[in-house]
């Protein structure tokens, strides 16, 4: 068997995802914009979500299998975090812009 040479990356759809060893990661690349632009389109991918556990679009959630309820459930988690992680770059950005202009003088 032909030893295998690690790491292995694909890069298609914006997306960059890379296996090496037993660890596989996944990352996206937003050309162009500040953290808090990439930070507002997540959010608004996140709401539209959870109009389906709200009103009349609860009625198809509910009507999902367990399992799929679990995904659109676990969808909601992984944009809530890249939000939470997105709005807390824009921070640390800002500030550190902030502290070099006042270093700068």
């Amino acid at each position: 068997m032909a030893n295998k040479k690690f790491p292995f990356t694909i890069t298609e759809f914006g997306l960059t995802a890379t296996v090496n060893e037993n660890v596989t990661t996944v990352a996206s690349t937003w050309m162009g914009t500040r953290p808090i632009d990439y930070c507002a389109e997540q959010a608004k991918k996140l709401y539209a979500l959870t109009m389906l556990m709200t009103g009349t679009g609860f009625d198809a959630f509910k009507e999902l299998v367990d399992d799929d309820q679990h995904r659109v459930m676990n969808l909601m988690n992984d944009l809530a975090s890249q939000v939470a992680v997105l709005s807390a770059l824009e921070q640390e950005s800002t500030f550190s812009s902030s502290v070099r202009e006042i270093a700068n003088g």
